[in-house]
């Protein structure tokens, strides 16, 4: 339970971080992550190579021409031995199949609350933990111990995601 609550906020956090900003093809450095956007026709073409839609696209940016601007775009991601091998196509786009450009680009302030959120979520729970009279022993009065089950804590998505909705 709590491995999955680990993966969303993990998730959540690093979709959370890039933002994307309108730029030129002149403007571009090689190796720099882009997405772009091309016509219905030029996507067309595309589906024997690309699966599902491809009429948006991220992908490094590796080169462009005159007439045509080179990107490097995922396909497929396979293990190779213990490591996680992604393998990309290269694709030439042509400038009139082009509609639009942008370049991916860390956002401090998303970035800022994902990871406050996941301080505050891990505070809270290591508190939880501390806080309280969790051990036994004997009251006074009583003679010998008294049996204390300690309950661990439990934390479902949906708490996690109304805490969440709490702080906006």
């Amino acid at each position: 339970m709590r491995r999955t609550i680990l993966v969303i906020l993990i998730g959540m956090t690093v979709s959370g971080c890039h933002t994307f900003q309108p730029t030129s093809i002149a403007e571009l450095t090689p190796g720099q992550d882009i997405r772009v956007r091309v016509s219905g026709a030029f996507s067309d073409s595309l589906s024997s190579i690309l699966p599902g839609d491809s009429r948006s696209m991220e992908g490094a940016f590796v080169e462009s021409t005159e007439t045509s601007v080179f990107v490097d775009v995922p396909v497929t991601s396979e293990y190779e031995g213990m490591r996680l091998q992604t393998l990309s196509q290269r694709i030439e786009i042509p400038a009139g199949e082009l509609l639009d450009i942008e370049w991916k680009q860390l956002s401090g302030n998303r970035t800022g609350i994902a990871v406050g959120t996941v301080v505050a979520i891990a505070s809270a729970i290591v508190i939880g933990q501390l806080s309280g009279d969790k051990g036994g022993g004997s009251p006074p009065g009583v003679p010998g111990p008294v049996d204390y089950m300690v309950a661990t804590p439990s934390l479902s998505i949906s708490d996690a995601l109304s805490w969440i909705r709490g702080l906006w």
